[in-house]
Order: structure tokens, then C-alpha cells, then sequence
């Protein structure tokens, strides 16, 4: 971590880019999307190159996959968590729930560096309800966060895309 007032990292990687052949599936990665992938690898090990991450995703193939590399180089599993999923026709008040909820789970949890995949819905709103800024990211960018000693959250880093 950058300094000791902070305790805790949260990354948040929005899905690297996918096969578009059909929107409703649950397709996985593209071949630029693993090179994505394998950026986000490169950036976290660059930033934080003795973490043991925790790795979170959206059910979505195009998730999982988003973390696979790291996630294999470390010897670690990618935990699904549906909270991360993105809206699909849920009703905005329940969105907002559920991402608060992943918040508030995330607050209470004692790994000290967590890596989370989410879509391009999601992650906005994260940012918006966790620290009331408005934040977009392309395929395959990354936010990172801390949690100060104070419970806050603050950014650090923001990159629309690793590519």
C-alpha cells in the first residue's frame, strides 16, 4: 500500500473486451480482450508486486476470464459474487441495493487486497454511491481504491484502459 494511513485495496477492473457475436450471451473474452487481461496482470503485479489478491467477479464469463491470468499466476481462485453482476432489467432501487451491499460486505471482509471484475453499469454506481464521484471506464480499465484507517474511501488511480 502507498501510505499507512490506508489499510485496505480495492481494484476495480471492468471486463476486458468480449465476442460480440450476440449481446445476450454470456460469451467470453475476445483475443484483444486477453491482451487486456493480461495488461491488468501486468499492471497489478507492477503496483503491487507482494499482494495476495482476493478475486471477485460477476457471474459472466467475460469476468472470470478478465482475472484468469493473475488470478492463475497467483494459485488462486476466482470467487463468483452476484452482486458484482451488472443490472439486466432489475429495477434501479434494487441495483443501488445490491451494489451497497457488496460495499458493505466488502468493508467487513479482512483481505487486504481485492481485485473485482464488474461490467460497465456497475462499476459507475460503485464509484458514485462509495465516494460521489462519477467515473466511467472502458473495456478493460481499472480503479483503484483504498479504505483509509478511517473507513473512507478514496481513488488513487484511475485508467479508462490498460491497452
Amino acid at each position: 500500500m502507498t501510505d499507512p494511513a490506508f489499510n485496505r485495496v480495492l481494484l476495480l477492473a471492468r471486463h476486458a473486451h468480449r465476442e460480440l457475436h450476440d449481446r445476450s450471451n454470456d460469451n467470453g473474452l475476445s483475443g484483444k480482450g486477453w491482451e487486456q487481461a493480461r495488461a491488468l496482470t501486468r499492471y497489478v503485479l507492477k503496483k503491487f508486486p507482494n499482494a495476495k489478491w482476493e478475486f471477485l467477479s460477476s457471474p459472466k464469463a467475460r469476468c472470470r476470464e478478465t482475472l484468469e491470468p493473475l488470478s492463475i499466476q497467483q494459485g488462486s481462485e476466482v470467487r463468483i459474487n452476484p452482486l458484482l453482476d451488472e443490472q439486466e432489467g432489475q429495477s434501479e432501487a434494487l441495483f443501488k441495493m445490491r451494489i451497497q451491499k457488496f460495499l458493505e460486505e466488502w468493508k467487513k471482509s479482512a483481505n487486504p487486497y481485492t481485485l473485482a471484475c464488474s461490467h460497465g453499469d456497475w462499476i459507475p454506481e460503485f464509484v458514485y454511491l462509495a465516494i460521489g464521484q462519477h467515473q466511467d471506464l472502458k473495456k478493460g480499465g481499472v480503479i483503484w481504491l483504498e479504505l483509509t484507517a478511517q473507513k473512507s474511501l478514496v481513488a488513487v488511480e484511475v485508467h479508462q484502459e490498460l491497452l
